[in-house]
């Protein structure tokens, strides 16, 4: 009577949790499963081969399910590197015109290094070509401190003769003016002046006006004059009434030029 009876499905519940696990008989091995991946390569490497040449919509519709994206990649390819170069799409047998570049040398882009040597004439043209930027760039005097060689010396030495040189042709020229200088004062001297003469002879006691020197300049006093206020303006007043054609003109600039104000940046604040 103390026993407790379970239910049917309470019995089938505790069976299933009481019997080990017994491993499935149609689980593969590693073994297993390494010789069907190989051998799905294998069929797709077979359908790339036969998919290459120019083959019938049924044939292309029995191997379409060994094919993938990386598989119509290399369909494509194996189709332009063939002899003729086909179209990518099997069904198609048009033939691709190749438009290769015509460079000479290759030239790596990831280690940024050009062809090592140069033969014959190109070789004597590529030395020249050296030399002249050489050259162009030697006239610069882009270099260290410590490399200064004797040409950078003669160079200094030509500077120097070059700024002499023309020294002496600003001082020749400045020279000959102060000459023509000379002898106009000395023509102004000798000239007879008849207003001095009676002066000689009749000596006057009234003083002698200073004479200016040629380098002073008169002095003019600017007119003093008062600061004009700002009138106020005619048509802001309340009693000026605007013609039919100024009105027009208004009318058209506030249809032109609108009276609201710019809408204002949204100011997004930064998330921390």
């Amino acid at each position: 009577d103390g026993e407790v009876q379970f239910t049917t499905v309470q019995r089938e519940l505790i069976k299933e949790a009481t019997t080990p696990v017994v491993p499935s008989k149609n689980v593969d091995g590693a073994a297993q499963v390494e010789a069907r991946n190989a051998d799905l390569r294998r069929a797709v490497y077979d359908t790339i081969v036969q998919l290459s040449e120019v083959v019938s919509e049924d044939t292309l519709r029995s191997l379409l399910p060994f094919l993938h994206c990386g598989a119509w990649d290399e369909v494509v390819e194996e189709r332009y590197l063939g002899n003729p170069r086909l179209c990518g799409f099997p069904l198609c047998g048009e033939v691709v015109e190749a438009r290769l570049k015509k460079q000479r040398y290759h030239i790596d882009k990831v280690a940024c290094k050009g062809p090592s040597e140069f033969k014959g004439r190109e070789k004597k043209v590529e030395v020249e070509i050296v030399r002249a930027a050489e050259e162009k760039i030697s006239e610069l005097k882009i270099r260290e401190a410590d490399s200064s060689t004797q040409s950078e010396a003669e160079d200094n030495d030509e500077n120097e003769t070059d700024v002499e040189e023309f020294l002496e042709k600003v001082n020749n020229i400045l020279g000959t003016k102060q000459l023509d200088g000379s002898k106009r004062e000395t023509k102004g001297d000798t000239t007879p002046n008849k207003g001095h003469s009676k002066s000689k002879a009749q000596p006057s006691t009234k003083k002698s006006p200073t004479t200016a020197t040629p380098d002073a300049k008169p002095v003019r006093k600017s007119p003093t004059t008062a600061p004009n206020p700002r009138l106020p303006d005619p048509q802001m007043s309340a009693k000026h009434s605007f013609s039919k054609d100024e009105l027009e003109k208004l009318s058209r600039l506030r249809s032109k030029y609108s009276t609201r104000g710019v809408k204002k940046p949204i100011i997004v604040d930064p998330v921390p």
